[in-house]
């Protein structure tokens, strides 16, 4: 029997034997993975009640999952993440299939980057970056790792700066927590 899921430390484990049962792994992957209630364990553990926000709404009717006061300043945190591409990745069998599940994941992570650049509002008193929470410490780490020969333009930290945007997984989302 398969099972899927995410440990303390925020990692992602998946026992059972790879390639088998693709569909339902990867809809347990997506369907499981409630990242708004993993930032808001996080939030609600690390920071006062009235440092943080849930679910703000910004003047052009835009919701972030949460926004985090500093000063008179906002940082606001996404927590949607494409966990279903990860997934895919996860169960490519053959290392073509894990080249182009790769290729697919960093696509769909590069379209969530620019989504997630939408809640950078210097007018609304937002910080000039906004957080892409990741749910999992080794997603985190296939999302920041170049793999060997694979061209600079698959980059997403680089891709995701430009965009200021800043990708943060459990352990460094508390870091940049404690830093606030």
């Amino acid at each position: 029997m398969n099972r899927t899921e995410l440990t303390p430390p925020g990692y992602l484990v998946v026992e059972g034997p790879i390639g088998v049962g693709k569909t339902s792994l990867v809809n347990r992957l997506a369907n499981s993975f409630n990242g708004e209630l993993l930032l808001e364990n996080i939030l609600r553990d690390l920071l006062p009640a009235g440092q943080y926000d849930l679910q703000h709404s910004f003047n052009d009717g835009s919701r972030v999952d949460a926004i985090v006061r500093v000063g008179d300043k906002l940082v606001p945190i996404d927590s949607k993440f494409p966990m279903a591409e990860f997934g895919t990745l996860v169960e490519a069998s053959s290392d073509e299939d894990r080249r182009s599940a790769r290729r697919g994941f960093l696509r769909a992570v590069r379209n969530h980057v620019n989504a997630v650049a939408a809640y950078v509002k210097p007018d609304e008193d937002t910080v000039d970056f906004a957080l892409m929470y990741i749910p999992a410490e080794n997603v985190f780490q296939q999302l920041i790792l170049r793999e060997r020969g694979e061209d600079a333009d698959n980059a997403v930290p680089e891709y995701a700066r430009q965009r200021n945007v800043l990708p943060a997984s459990p352990n460094t989302l508390y870091a940049y927590l404690q830093t606030v």
